[in-house]
């Protein structure tokens, strides 16, 4: 029998308020809004391996 691997907090970001973000090239903040995009998903295709461990009960966690 597989243990469930446990699911692990997910880490608190800092919030970067709009007007610091405001001096950036459009294309720096384009890059970033996509590099915490793809990050937001992996770190769910992670969640979803992980849960795959938790057996049945709680897969629609």
């Amino acid at each position: 029998m597989q243990e469930p691997l446990p699911v692990p907090d997910r880490p608190t970001l800092p919030r970067i308020p709009a007007d610091d973000m405001a001096c950036l090239p459009d294309e720096a903040y384009e890059a970033l809004a996509v590099r915490d995009a793809a990050l937001q998903a992996h770190v769910r295709r992670l969640e979803v391996i992980i849960r795959t461990t938790h057996g049945q009960e709680n897969r629609n966690e």
